[in-house]
């Protein structure tokens, strides 16, 4: 899948309008295909800043996306528990690599592997894992 028909579908098909975060190793590409006329990215210096914009947005009821490296999100399994237990954010966490240790410890609504058969949760912490070769420009 392209990184325009990638973003195409997580704003037109499933409805995220803010990105926040910062470049996932391997798709740093990705983020120049960002357009206002879709969406907002706000680029983050560290991940529990990021973390917390996305919680913010999306407490707010706008569903927002999480762009983070899996070793900074096995960093912050306690911080996102914590956020989602105040409040179900409807958050999309990207990241990328395998990650299963982290999932145990996160209390995600749904773990999606494969970008072809993504199916997400509604208002529910969901997290896809791209994979070497998953987008390309």
């Amino acid at each position: 899948m392209s990184y325009l028909e990638f973003l195409r579908v997580l704003c037109d098909v499933w409805g995220y309008r803010v990105f926040v975060g910062m470049p996932v190793e391997g798709y740093e590409e990705l983020f120049k295909y960002m357009v206002p006329e879709y969406m907002h990215y706000i680029p983050t210096l560290s991940a529990n800043i990021a973390l917390n914009i996305a919680a913010g947005v999306s407490y707010g009821d706008v569903k927002s996306v999480l762009f983070i490296d899996s070793l900074d999100l096995s960093k912050l399994t306690y911080e996102i528990n914590e956020l989602n237990s105040i409040k179900c954010m409807d958050l999309l966490i990207i990241t990328n690599g395998v990650v299963n240790a982290v999932y145990n410890e996160i209390e995600l609504s749904s773990v999606v592997g494969n970008l072809e058969d993504a199916t997400l949760l509604k208002d529910a912490l969901n997290i896809l894992i791209l994979k070497d070769g998953d987008l390309h420009a």
